[in-house]
């Protein structure tokens, strides 16, 4: 019998299963049917309970995660739709072919990398996932796909004729995934780095890419990025925009969206991947259902949260940990940095008036960063994280940079005023902030709004919905918004990635619509660059070049925390195994203790 959670509220978050009962017609027992009936439930008392081994892995139940990336509607899960956030839902159907090796390198193994970074993992943690093993050289990369990897179409889905039945995962089908990328919307990224005639099939598992140009973005753009998600040709031929086409190889298979409460999924009967728990080997994933719920705003995610209606929770900001603390003091927390909440304001540049870089240092100069710091109660966070990240060893403190770029970042409304005046500006200049809909992006605008008044910029703010703000702040082939763009930052810890992904002029990710041949060619230098140190010194040239001419403002820098209840098993507060939140490699893992959750009152 299908069950659907339904997710309702205005202020706060109803969960109710919805219980279906059936009325049968009454019907008349005799004495000896009736005896026979009794003898039959003394029996049943009497059969011995199975409890399950203390610590033991449990299997069943169904498990509610919550994150911001949730907090939209998904868009069409098409890659030709190229909907970025369609993309964090589709994960838990497609998998990627690499992810981070959680179970040797994490917390319940060596312990040498916590997987708490957003979108960050070394490739020295990575491992295969739809791949057995892989090799990477100047001229070409090498893929093994790991045998007896299956697709698990839905009975619907055999049923309507998208997919006949399970087949087994080949190298011609992530050769034609990687080829329908390279072709999608988003194929700027391999410009001059691989083309469709270099992929090429050499067996039933085996696959090579050619290198038009040698890059160590390749295996982060189809090994492990958002995007590098594999999906089979049916999908595309049955129609890749609509959600109940969707098949993949995961843990999990599509269920059901409704619009405006939630998105589930259901076990994988026939997936691949196993996990080892003290010394014993399990099937993956244990729970039988995922329920995602819609919830649009940052307080009734907090109630789901705090009412035990979801289990957890991985994007939590710090206005809401004291809180979370207080009330819920059983709850498990693991902290990741990232940018959870950061907030970031981005210029167009290939526009007036920042297209001249005076005027984007007068707005950096003009902005007091610590009033957004106090805001976003990260007061304590560095003032300087673009375009290095703290952790990096290419980070360089603010106040070790030359005089003129802390003298950019200095707070001086006067002088910048007078920048723009003399960049010929004498009245100042009015321009249009676009900002998505998140809790604090709005709150944000108003500050701007305030603060650049006061140094002749008159701000107009255009606040879009989240799917309208992903589609129009990427280019195609340029940025479909004027001015500047508010809302979060681009959270990125790998600076090779920053660079890159959102610097780079041919970058589809570019949502600066900045181009330096001088910042490319150094950009390609750092890709190109095998050693370790001699790539580190690149990026913090490449660095000075940026704070010079800044594309971005970062405004504020925060930690965010993991919160989840003590039910939920086999989990030290992981975020990213691969690019982004990749929640679902995580949750596959995850068993809920079912008993300890009917203990602590919680259904």
């Amino acid at each position: 019998m299908k069950r659907k959670i339904l997710w309702m509220g205005l202020s706060f978050l109803v969960v109710a299963a919805l219980v279906l009962t059936s009325c049968a017609k009454e019907e008349v027992v005799t004495p000896g049917e009736q005896e026979e009936e009794e003898e039959e439930e003394e029996e049943e008392e009497e059969e011995e309970v199975v409890v399950p081994e203390a610590g033991a892995p449990q299997y069943g139940g169904t498990i509610y995660p919550l994150g911001m990336a949730y907090s939209q509607e998904p868009a069409s899960p098409a890659m030709a739709d190229a909907q970025w956030g369609a993309l964090m839902w589709l994960e838990w159907i497609q998998e990627r072919p690499i992810q981070g090796d959680v179970e040797k390198y994490g917390v319940r193994g060596t312990g040498q990398y916590t997987f708490q970074c957003l979108q960050y993992v070394p490739m020295k943690y990575m491992t295969g996932c739809l791949l057995e093993s892989w090799t990477v050289s100047r001229e070409k990369v090498v893929w093994n796909v790991r045998p007896g990897i299956y697709w698990a179409p839905t009975e619907d889905q055999i049923k309507r004729g998208v997919m006949t039945k399970p087949r087994e995962l080949t190298a011609d089908d992530v050769a034609a995934d990687i080829i329908s990328f390279l072709e999608s919307p988003w194929k700027g990224r391999f410009d001059s780095m691989i083309s469709v005639d270099g992929v090429h099939v050499i067996s039933r598992y085996t696959l090579e890419i050619e290198f038009v140009n040698f890059s160590q973005m390749l295996m982060y753009y189809i090994g492990y990025e958002d995007r590098a998600i594999i999906g089979p040709a049916e999908t595309i031929a049955a129609g890749a925009s609509m959600w109940e086409n969707q098949i993949g190889t995961g843990p999990f298979m599509f269920e059901e969206y409704v619009s405006g409460s939630h998105m589930s999924f259901v076990k994988n009967p026939n997936y691949w991947g196993t996990t080892t728990i003290n010394g014993k080997e399990y099937q993956l994933p244990f729970v039988d259902r995922v329920v995602i719920p819609l919830i649009v705003d940052s307080s009734t995610m907090l109630a789901a949260l705090k009412t035990g209606k979801v289990d957890l929770h991985n994007r939590t900001t710090p206005a809401e940990w004291e809180v979370l603390d207080k009330v819920c003091p059983e709850l498990q927390k693991g902290v990741f940095w990232g940018g959870v909440n950061s907030g970031a304001v981005s210029f167009r540049c290939d526009e007036p008036p920042f297209d001249d870089p005076v005027i984007r240092q007068a707005m950096t100069m003009g902005t007091d960063i610590m009033a957004f710091k106090r805001m976003a109660q990260a007061v304590e966070s560095p003032l300087l994280f673009y375009p290095v990240q703290p952790g990096s060893p290419a980070y360089v403190p603010l106040e070790e940079l030359p005089a003129d770029i802390q003298e950019m970042y200095t707070y001086n409304p006067v002088k910048a005023k007078q920048m723009i005046i003399d960049a010929g500006y004498p009245e100042g200049f009015t321009t249009t902030l676009m900002t998505n809909p998140a809790p604090f992006a709005l709150d944000e605008a108003a500050l701007l709004v305030d603060q650049w008044d006061k140094i002749g910029v008159t701000l107009q703010v255009e606040n879009v919905a989240r799917v309208e703000y992903d589609k129009r702040r990427y280019p195609t082939p340029t940025p479909m918004y004027h001015g500047c763009l508010g809302g979060t930052g681009l959270a990125t810890p790998d600076p090779m990635l920053f660079f890159s992904v959102n610097l780079l002029s041919t970058s589809p990710v570019n949502v600066f619509a900045y181009s330096n041949p001088e910042m490319d060619v150094l950009i390609k230098k750092i890709e190109q660059e095998p050693d370790v140190d001699t790539q580190t010194g690149l990026i913090k040239e490449a660095s000075l070049i940026y704070l010079r001419a800044p594309l971005m403002i970062g405004l504020h820098y925060d930690p965010g925390r993991v919160y989840w209840w003590p039910w939920v098993k086999n989990y030290d507060g992981e975020l990213s195994l691969q690019d982004d939140s990749s929640f679902s490699a995580v949750v596959k893992y995850i068993w809920i203790d079912q008993l300890l959750k009917a203990e602590m009152g919680y259904k």
